[in-house]
C-alpha cells in the first residue's frame, strides 16, 4: 500500500482534540491512474471464531491476486466469544487478526469484556499498520482512549474511516466499565454522540477523501434511549457508507442520512461468527455495492490456517480435557435460530440449575445472550464448557424481591418469540407467558416498571424442596447469576438487587463444577428436553 503524507493544520488541531496527539499526518492522494474498483473486505461480530479467519484472508488474497486494490476492515466484537478468546483474554484473536493483516478495526461492546486497560494492551499488540478507531470511548478522566478516525490510501484511492461504539455499552458491560463502588471507569458520550461523530466527519472531510465510511458497532435495534446505527445516520451528513455490527443481523440495504443532497447511504452487516464475509465495492461516480459471501464458499489462506492450527495445538492439552458426558444434544440452535434467545431450552435449564445449585440460592438466572454454544452428544471437554459460557463473568448472590422478579421476567420476555439477548432461563421459577399480548414497557423515576396494557407474564411460582407455590411480590429471595446480569446488565428489574456475595467464582467454573461434581460427570435424562418452566399461551 503506497502511503504519502501531507500536514494539514486543521486536522492537526482536530486530532489533538480527539487523542492528545501532537500532530496528525493525513495521507495524500497518489497521482490518478487507471485501476480496478476498490474492494473493502469486512466482518463484524466474529466473537472469537478464530477458525474462520483463513476464509476471509483467502478471499481477500484472491482479490489482490486479481489486481484489485483491497482494504481489510472489522467492525468490532472480535476479542470475546470462544474458549480460545476466553483463556487468552483476547490475545489469540489478535494473533489471528495479525496473521490476516487488517487495515482498520473498530471496537464492539464485548471487546471491553476484559476491561479497557486490557483492550488498550491488545491494541498495542496489533500489527502497527492496523488502526483501531473509536470516536466515543473515554477513560475516567474524560480523555479519548482511541483515535476517532483514520485514513487509508491504496493505489489511487483515499478513504476515511470513523469508528462508533454503541452507547448502550454502559449498560451491557456495566460489570466491567464500573468500579466496585459503581463509578464509571470509562464512558461513551451518550449525550453528545451525534455532535461528536459529525465533528469527526467534518474533520476528515477536510482531507478530501473519496469516501467517508462509518464503522458503527451499534446494530439495527435501539436499546432504551441508546441509538441504533440508522438513527445516528439520520442525523449526520457527509457519510458515504455504514458498515455496522452488534445486532448480529444480515443487512445489505440503503438508508437515508441527514444529508438531503445525497442519495441513500449503503448500510451492511454480515451476521455473526463470520458466517458471512462482506465485500464493499467502491468506484468513483458509482453507487457503493455490497455482497455477502458464506465463508464455506471462500478459498482458504494456508498461512492463516497455520497460525490457527498452532493455537489449537498449543491449547489442546487444556481445552481437550474431558470433564463430562451427555447422552443427547443440549441445544443452542433450533430450526437454524438461536433458540436460547427465544425460548426455554434444555441447555438453558442446565446452566440456570448450575447457577442455582452451586451458589445455593432460591433462584438461578442466566440470560440467553450469556449462552454462546451448545453441547452435542458425547464427551464434554473443558473447551466446550468454556464455549458455552466464554465471558469469564463472576458469579454473585443477590437479594431480590418478588416484585423485582416479576418485573424482570416481563422485560426479558417482552419480545418473545423474537430474538432477545436478555431472554431469561431460570431455575426455581416457573411462569405462564402469553405471547399474544403486546404491551409497552417504561420505567418511572423510581426505577419501577410501568406496563401500558396487560402483563405478558403471569402465574409466577417459586419452588422450595420440590413444592411449588405462588410468588409473593413482597417476599425476599436469593438469586444466583453472573455479575453481568445483576450489575445492571440487560434487565432493569434486577438493578436494585442487594449484593450478598460477590465474585464467588466465574461462570465457567460454576458450570464445570455442576457437571463434574453435582451431576458426577453425566448429564441426566431430565435434561433431554426443556422442562416446561415457561408455560406458553399462544
Amino acid at each position: 500500500m503506497k502511503k504519502t503524507f501531507v500536514m494539514l493544520c486543521a486536522l492537526c488541531l482536530g486530532q489533538a482534540m480527539w487523542t492528545g496527539a501532537e500532530a496528525v499526518q493525513v495521507r495524500q492522494k497518489a497521482p490518478a491512474m487507471d485501476q480496478k474498483p476498490l474492494k473493502i473486505v469486512f466482518d463484524n461480530d466474529v466473537h472469537g471464531s478464530i477458525n474462520r479467519y483463513e476464509y476471509l484472508a483467502g478471499y481477500r488474497d484472491a482479490l489482490k491476486e486479481a489486481g484489485y486494490p483491497v482494504l481489510t476492515v472489522s467492525v468490532g466484537d472480535y476479542l470475546q466469544g470462544s474458549a480460545y478468546a476466553a483463556v487468552s483474554k483476547g490475545q489469540f484473536c489478535i494473533d489471528l487478526m495479525n496473521a490476516v493483516g487488517y487495515d482498520v478495526v473498530a471496537i464492539g461492546n464485548h471487546d471491553i469484556d476484559y476491561g479497557v486497560k486490557r483492550l488498550l494492551a491488545l491494541r498495542d499488540s496489533l500489527d502497527k499498520k492496523t488502526a483501531m478507531v473509536c470516536a466515543n470511548l473515554y477513560d475516567g478522566n474524560k480523555e479519548h482512549c482511541l483515535p476517532a478516525f483514520t485514513f487509508c490510501n491504496v493505489g489511487d484511492y483515499h478513504v476515511a474511516f470513523v469508528g462508533v461504539l454503541t452507547t448502550a455499552t454502559e449498560l451491557l458491560e456495566a460489570n466491567v466499565v464500573n468500579d466496585e463502588q459503581g463509578n464509571p471507569e470509562c464512558s461513551f458520550g451518550k449525550d453528545s454522540l451525534v455532535q461528536m461523530v459529525q465533528k469527526a466527519i467534518d474533520i476528515v472531510r477536510l482531507g478530501k477523501p473519496d469516501w467517508v465510511i462509518l464503522l458503527t458497532h451499534m446494530g439495527v435495534d435501539p436499546l432504551d434511549d441508546h441509538m441504533a446505527s440508522w438513527q445516528l445516520l439520520e442525523q449526520l451528513h457527509g457519510v458515504d457508507v455504514v458498515l455496522d455490527g452488534h445486532s448480529h443481523s444480515v443487512v445489505n440495504t440503503t438508508m437515508l442520512s441527514g444529508d438531503a443532497s445525497k442519495d441513500a447511504v449503503a448500510v451492511a452487516q454480515t451476521g455473526f461468527t463470520m458466517a458471512n464475509v462482506g465485500c464493499l465495492t467502491l468506484e468513483r461516480g458509482e453507487q457503493p455495492r455490497v455482497k455477502l459471501y458464506s465463508y464455506e464458499n471462500l478459498p482458504q489462506s494456508a498461512s492463516v490456517h497455520k497460525t490457527y492450527q498452532d493455537v489449537v495445538d498449543q491449547m489442546q492439552p487444556i481445552l481437550g480435557q474431558v470433564v463430562g458426558y451427555t447422552p443427547f444434544d443440549l441445544k443452542f440452535y433450533i430450526n437454524n435460530q438461536r433458540a436460547v434467545r427465544r425460548q426455554e431450552t434444555n441447555l438453558g435449564n442446565l446452566v440456570a440449575d448450575a447457577y442455582r445449585y452451586e451458589l445455593g440460592t432460591d433462584i438461578g438466572w442466566v440470560n440467553g445472550g450469556g449462552i454462546r454454544a451448545g453441547l452435542v452428544t458425547g464427551d464434554i471437554t473443558y473447551g466446550q464448557v468454556v464455549n458455552v459460557s466464554p465471558f469469564n463473568n463472576f458469579m454473585c448472590i443477590a437479594q431480590v424481591t418478588g416484585q423485582m422478579i416479576a418485573d424482570a421476567l416481563e422485560e426479558c420476555y417482552s419480545k418473545c418469540p423474537s430474538d432477545l439477548g436478555s431472554f431469561a432461563h431460570v431455575s426455581g421459577l416457573r411462569c405462564t407467558l402469553d405471547t399474544t399480548i403486546h404491551n409497552q414497557l417504561s420505567w418511572n423515576e423510581k426505577g419501577q416498571l410501568v406496563v401500558d396494557g396487560k402483563r405478558r407474564v403471569s402465574k409466577i411460582e417459586v419452588e422450595r424442596n420440590g413444592v411449588w407455590r405462588p410468588l409473593e411480590m413482597k417476599e425476599v429471595l436469593t438469586l444466583g447469576g453472573s455479575d453481568y446480569v445483576v450489575y445492571e446488565g440487560e434487565s432493569r428489574g434486577l438493578r436494585n438487587a442487594k449484593i450478598l456475595q460477590d465474585k464467588v467464582m466465574t461462570d465457567t467454573e460454576c458450570f464445570q463444577k455442576y457437571i463434574m461434581n453435582t451431576l458426577q460427570g453425566t448429564i441426566p435424562e431430565r435434561y433431554r428436553e426443556a422442562q416446561g418452566r415457561i408455560r406458553y399461551k399462544k
